[in-house]
């Protein structure tokens, strides 16, 4: 989503997200993040200053997963670290 606050200056949201499967053998977590931004153009459009925080209200995203079969199970959890 953009909205532009004037003629130089605009502000996005933008989200992702995941909710994650079931497989035969397995499944996997869902996961989601977002993103704000804020830009700044200058000098009749030929410069800009953009600004992004991602999830800033979250440390990282976590995604876990699970595989099984008749003699073994593994799992794993897989982190993406956004400070």
């Amino acid at each position: 989503m953009t909205y532009k606050a004037s003629k130089l200056t605009t502000f996005q949201i933008n989200s992702y997200f995941s909710t994650g499967w079931i497989s035969l053998q397995g499944r996997q977590s869902g996961w989601q993040y977002y993103q704000v931004s804020a830009k700044q153009e200058f000098w009749d459009k030929k410069a800009s200053l953009t600004l992004r925080v991602t999830n800033p209200l979250a440390r990282d995203v976590r995604i876990t997963n699970m595989q099984q079969s008749p003699t073994s199970t593994a799992q794993g959890a897989t982190y993406f670290v956004n400070r």
